[in-house]
């Protein structure tokens, strides 16, 4: 795997053809995010400034740890949780780069998808109805939500663009303070790490663009 800037805060990580990983990018602090007026919401939407046209992270387990290892020990990322499955292959993955649970993540998608999801940041359930009320009037479907992940603990509603990514609307994000050096491990089917409410992961969450 190799490792470019492409910018002051953005890096892509290069791997080879094949993978089976994509990125998603969440919010962040503000010192590094941008501030995006959304006045159909009533807020500001927070948006991370990075690539989302990077080659993702392959599917091979050993891959993924070490695409997590360039980001914690190559940028200061610190890894919140991941999940693996029974025969303990990396299933997904949560870092961070300050004290919110999670800015970027990895999670299996199909062959060939770089991003699977950009969240923007809103400020809580009322917002998340107003957006799906939205989304809804001009006959554009909501994908999956509003819900609360079981990693995470944010709340989420997503949907697809017409350019053919995935937004996710996130909420209540928790941040992780303190001295906090050990991910929280999960192991698929033992935890519901995509909803806390007991929600099923839609068929389509395998998909990435």
């Amino acid at each position: 795997m190799t490792l470019r800037r492409t910018s002051p805060r953005a890096w892509c990580a290069g791997c080879p053809p094949g993978r089976r990983w994509c990125w998603f990018l969440a919010r962040t602090d503000r010192s590094i995010a941008t501030r995006v007026p959304s006045p159909t919401l009533g807020v500001e939407a927070s948006l991370r400034r990075t690539s989302t046209t990077s080659p993702s992270p392959s599917s091979n387990g050993a891959d993924a740890r070490a695409t997590a290892h360039v980001l914690s020990e190559g940028l200061g990322f610190a890894i919140s949780d991941f999940l693996v499955s029974a025969d303990e292959e990396w299933q997904a993955a949560w870092t961070r780069v300050g004290t919110v649970h999670h800015d970027i993540g990895l999670i299996r998608c199909q062959p060939g998808a770089s991003l699977h999801h950009l969240a923007w940041t809103v400020d809580d359930m009322e917002h998340q109805k107003r957006a799906a009320d939205i989304l809804a009037s001009s006959a554009h479907a909501v994908e999956t939500g509003p819900g609360r992940h079981g990693v995470g603990r944010n709340l989420y509603s997503y949907f697809w663009t017409p350019g053919g990514n995935r937004y996710e609307l996130s909420a209540e994000m928790p941040r992780i303070i303190g001295e906090r050096r050990d991910p929280v491990v999960h192991k698929a089917g033992e935890f519901n790490a995509f909803s806390a409410w007991g929600a099923p992961r839609p068929e389509s969450f395998t998909r990435g663009s």
